[in-house]
């Protein structure tokens, strides 16, 4: 069956989903909005509404706010498994809660490493549940050394981590092996797909691999580490690994001649790009705009994959931006500085 047929119910349902995404209006809206008409306009548009889940009993307004920040994770998870559900290459969509899964298992890994009678109290609470394995499946696995339950090859990552961790103590060692276990499934999510989607999610995540690479390097220089330690977290994007090499002697500015420099100097802010380091906050975000912009350039492309991950990366924006609208209201801020604070908007 050819490719645009396979896609062309797909992409008619989230073409009415994307009617129910937020505009600019709506974000001011939002800011200006009493508590109850800013969760009111939020579940018109899908989203949880706190005032039921407390039966509009809370301590003060702030815990509502922050019970509404907490459900926002989960929110985009089940926003990714609707399209998952009638998308025609489900697995590719898993792309955006798999590293969920393994922020997960490292948050299992360290738990077990440091609590000498692990009965699992509390674990929970520290567990997300916006990825594609339930959190308990994964406490379970790794608690029991069973990896019956996760992904091919997850298990055998769980392993060599869990081995790195109690060897040396290191969690950045442990993390790199499960970081690099993630991008590979990651890859052979993509790699499994049709030849359009193959190509086009091939180079969303060279530059993911690429952004991983540069707040990688700068962190690890920042701390005193040298190169091996970040040939040992290198991910295979675009820029090969030696092509960082430089900015362990000069600093972000070794990323000249690359496509990135430009944003790093963005997230350096007025200083000579020579001078010092960058926000690296700030340049995190730089990156999650770089890829969602990516994304969304396939928007109104018909028939394929494009249309669906653009959803999926202008849902992304949209619930950061209702974040920090609520960040803003429960830390006091005026309007006009909240809306400092935003992404700037798809519709």
């Amino acid at each position: 069956m050819r490719q645009d047929t396979n896609y062309a119910y797909a992409v008619g349902r989230i073409k009415v989903m994307e009617n129910r995404l937020l505009s600019q209006s709506d974000f001011d809206t939002l800011i200006e909005a009493d508590d109850n008409a800013f969760f009111a306009l939020l579940a018109s548009c899908g989203y949880p509404d706190p005032r039921k889940e407390t039966d509009g009993v809370a301590e003060d307004r702030t815990d509502l706010l922050r019970a509404h920040s907490d459900s926002l994770s989960t929110f985009f998870a089940d926003c990714v498994r609707e399209i998952i559900y009638f998308a025609p290459e489900p697995d590719v969509l898993s792309i955006f809660l798999l590293p969920a899964d393994y922020n997960n298992i490292k948050t299992c890994l360290k738990y077990l490493a440091a609590v000498k009678e692990p009965d699992g109290s509390g674990i929970a609470e520290r567990l997300v549940k916006n990825g594609n394995v339930p959190p308990d499946v994964i406490w379970d696995a790794i608690r029991q050394k069973n990896y019956s339950a996760l992904p091919v090859g997850t298990g055998k990552a769980i392993a060599e981590a869990r081995e790195e961790l109690s060897k040396t103590g290191s969690g950045r060692n442990s993390d790199i092996i499960l970081d690099r276990a993630c991008f590979d499934q990651l890859c052979s999510a993509a790699a499994r797909s049709s030849f359009h989607t193959r190509r086009f999610m091939g180079r969303y995540l060279e530059i993911y691999a690429d952004w991983k690479n540069i707040l990688s390097a700068l962190r690890i220089r920042e701390s005193g580490n040298d190169i091996e330690l970040f040939r040992k977290a290198y991910l295979r994007g675009s820029l090969p690994a030696d092509h960082f090499v430089p900015v362990f002697t000069k600093g972000f500015s070794g990323l000249e001649n690359t496509p990135y420099l430009e944003s790093v100097k963005e997230a350096h802010g007025r200083r000579s790009y020579t001078e010092g380091m960058p926000d690296l906050n700030e340049l995190e975000k730089i990156a999650d705009d770089c890829l969602a912009d990516y994304l969304l350039a396939g928007r109104t492309e018909a028939f394929r994959i494009n249309a669906l991950t653009a959803y999926v990366a202008a849902r992304q924006r949209e619930i950061t931006n209702v974040r920090m609208i609520i960040a803003g209201k429960r830390g006091g801020l005026p309007p006009e500085s909240i809306r400092l604070l935003l992404r700037k908007t798809v519709n």
